[in-house]
């Protein structure tokens, strides 16, 4: 699907179910980026699910969990080539919209309440949580959650903000109104390192140093690390 459909796709989502969520909501979705802002800011957003596909290294005819989906951007490159997702977000609203509108029969959304239950141990491939455990307190229980719905041999992305100055100023200019951040990405990935997960890859984006606004990171489950449990 070209970037201009998906575009013209997620804004119709948004007329028909996201208006009522109001802009602290639809902010930290990046609504705005995706849709209106200034044409940089719309290339770092749009590039970065590229960067993030990338390194999931997606396989046809697996398992996919589309962990805080957000607005469902990334649901139809996540459920193609046989595909099947499953995902969850706090307010679905907007992503729920847009499968529907486009048809995404493959993607089931979960609770965001109950998707530890609702998902099986072991039976996904990959896991993408992009942009979203910063938001999350315990993260740790998070991602032991993870490492146990993955396969052995399965794949979790995780892309997250840096906070630095560069990343601040960006925000404020963009016009950005939603909560801010508990914790930087830096700190989610030592987080998955603690908690059963080797890195695989890593990716600094749009360069590296005081230019890095995002990091993208794959990691597999460590065999040599016992899977912790939640309670």
């Amino acid at each position: 699907m070209k970037k201009s459909e998906l575009s013209a796709a997620i804004r119709a989502a948004y007329n028909d179910a996201g208006r009522s969520l109001g802009s602290e909501v639809t902010d930290e979705m990046a609504v705005p980026a995706y849709l209106a802002g200034r044409s940089l800011s719309r290339y770092v957003f749009w590039r970065k699910l590229d960067i993030i596909v990338a390194m999931a290294r997606l396989r046809p005819n697996t398992r996919v969990f589309d962990f805080g989906c957000g607005t469902g951007i990334l649901l139809p490159r996540l459920c193609a080539e046989g595909r099947q997702v499953s995902a969850t977000d706090l307010h679905p609203e907007i992503a729920r919209s847009l499968a529907k509108n486009l048809g995404l029969a493959n993607v089931t959304f979960v609770p965001a309440d109950a998707w530890d239950a609702t998902l099986p141990d072991g039976a996904f491939e990959t896991i993408i949580a992009a942009n979203v455990l910063e938001h999350i307190v315990d993260r740790r229980k998070v991602l032991a959650v993870f490492r146990r719905k993955l396969t052995p041999t399965g794949a979790l992305v995780i892309s997250g903000p840096t906070e630095n100055r560069l990343y601040r100023l960006g925000r404020r200019m963009i016009g950005f109104s939603g909560d801010y951040h508990v914790t930087t990405i830096d700190a989610i990935l030592a987080d998955a390192r603690a908690t059963g997960f080797r890195q695989e890859r890593l990716a600094r984006f749009p360069a590296p140093g005081p230019f890095c606004l995002y990091k993208i990171g794959a990691f597999s489950p460590d065999p040599a690390a016992a899977p912790e449990r939640s309670p």
